[in-house]
């Protein structure tokens, strides 16, 4: 902006105004009056000048010379600071006073040593061995009677026959006689008994004498001999 006086007669200033907008720099001049007159106080100058600019930037804005960009307005947003809440205040303890404790001096006791007596020798008397027991054979129990065999001539040494009786032969007679025997520990007949007579006397007779001159070997039963019994049979039969 440029201003021009113009001098009119009676000494009166006449104020031009023209603005230059490509420098964007405003020139002000006052001048006094040219026959000594007094100029208008500065600050009434610089208040007409500031108006003027802002009638003239008015009128353009106006006319659409100056384009005003519009500013965009976006979704408002309104941040939200939640202050912490204030802690309640840490009630302070008092220190309590410190009791002074006495401490006690207790005086050591005397530690009295107590000896054992010497224990006395003890005297140990040797206990003489118990006596050996003696051991006796071992015997094996005798049976309760006879053990009976199925077969006595297994164990024969001597035998004899007996003799058919002379009536018998003649009358043409037969039999058979069965013997019970029981023979001792010598091998001995001990006893003979009928089991089943042949139905003559002289025929069991016959029978009975003959097994009373048999010797057998002993009957052993576990290294021990035993008293045997069995039974033996003798068929009289002619041809």
């Amino acid at each position: 902006m440029h201003a021009t006086l113009d001098m009119a007669g009676g000494g009166t200033a006449t104020a031009s105004f023209h603005t230059t907008f490509p420098d964007e720099r405003e020139t002000v001049v006052v001048e006094r009056s040219v026959y000594g007159g007094h100029a208008a106080p500065r600050w009434r100058t610089i208040a007409l000048v500031v108006l003027g600019h802002v009638a003239l930037i008015g009128a353009l804005i106006k006319l659409d010379v100056i384009p005003m960009a519009k500013a965009k307005h976006g979704p408002l947003v309104i941040d939200l600071v939640i202050e912490p809440p204030v802690p309640p205040p840490v009630p302070t303890e008092t220190a309590k006073p410190v009791e002074k404790v006495r401490s006690l001096i207790v005086a050591p006791q005397p530690i009295v040593q107590v000896v054992a007596p010497a224990p006395s020798p003890v005297v140990t008397t040797p206990t003489p061995p118990p006596p050996k027991a003696e051991v006796a054979p071992i015997t094996p129990p005798a049976p309760a009677g006879p053990v009976s065999v199925d077969d006595v001539s297994s164990n024969m040494l001597h035998y004899e026959s007996p003799k058919y009786p002379i009536e018998l032969r003649r009358q043409r007679k037969e039999g058979i006689v069965r013997l019970l025997l029981v023979i001792d520990t010598q091998g001995r007949v001990a006893q003979a008994s009928i089991i089943d007579t042949s139905g003559f006397k002289s025929m069991d007779q016959s029978a009975l004498d003959a097994v009373r001159r048999w010797l057998f070997k002993p009957f052993m039963r576990g290294g021990v001999p035993v008293e045997v019994q069995g039974a033996v049979r003798f068929p009289f039969k002619l041809k």
